[in-house]
């Protein structure tokens, strides 16, 4: 695997820690409501990639091409706000590392499940004894930050 994706995928959990945290600042110092504070990140998100599309000359396309397309292609905006409101009501309430730790938990047990029924266009492959254990480590690992 290229090193830039991990590096990238690096960052972007980085990025998750450090999100929950400034979020319920800004509930903590100013909105008052983790509702209302993802909804603040989520439009300067919007906004910020907009700038991007906009700086790299991204064309939007004029219509969907093709017509596969199914209504749940597009909820991964809704996913994603659940993501930011979940984070910001979180991080004040379990902490950094209990949080990254729960989230991650939530990630890999779906992502196993998404790839052993082969689901929303991923690949098949099965879940396995050792994939298992993996699940059974990062809890023991959650656990372990939990209570000690």
């Amino acid at each position: 695997m290229n090193i830039f994706y991990i590096l990238m995928g690096v960052a972007g959990g980085m990025c998750l820690a450090i999100q929950g945290g400034v979020n319920s600042q800004l509930t903590a110092t100013w909105t008052q409501s983790p509702m209302l504070s993802a909804a603040i990140s989520f439009t300067i998100g919007a906004v910020a990639l907009f700038f991007v599309i906009v700086l790299l000359k991204i064309t939007i396309p004029r219509k969907i091409k093709g017509t596969d397309s199914k209504w749940w292609h597009w909820t991964g905006g809704i996913l994603g706000a659940y993501l930011v409101f979940a984070t910001t009501s979180l991080a004040p309430v379990v902490g950094a590392g209990m949080l990254v730790g729960l989230i991650l938990m939530g990630q890999l047990t779906m992502a196993m499940t998404l790839d052993h029924f082969g689901l929303i266009g991923f690949e098949k492959k099965p879940i396995n004894a050792r994939k298992i254990l993996g699940v059974v480590m990062l809890a023991s690992g959650i656990l372990l930050i939990r209570f000690f």
